[in-house]
């Protein structure tokens, strides 16, 4: 491998960890507003808050635990909402 391309590679490499970190803060950011609404029956806010979750959690390469985990608590809201 020469020189040029490692450099290549190491840079996107780079560029790909930097946007999987920022997934993570955006994700963590939108779950957090969903549990606060939650927490405060703002069920339309809250589901808006984990459908947006699970939309960057959706766009990450890393494959864990964060759709699993906001599924099932837009699952939540969604059965609450459907109760009234």
């Amino acid at each position: 491998m020469n020189k040029t391309l490692c450099s290549i590679t190491l840079t996107a490499s780079l560029a790909v960890a930097q946007s999987e970190k920022e997934l993570t803060a955006e994700w963590e950011r939108h779950y957090r507003c969903g549990e606060q609404n939650y927490e405060q029956h703002n069920l339309p806010l809250a589901e808006n808050c984990f459908v947006s979750a699970l939309a960057a959690a959706e766009r990450s390469s890393t494959r864990d635990s964060r759709i699993g985990t906001t599924l099932g608590s837009l699952g939540v809201v969604l059965l609450e909402q459907a109760r009234k």
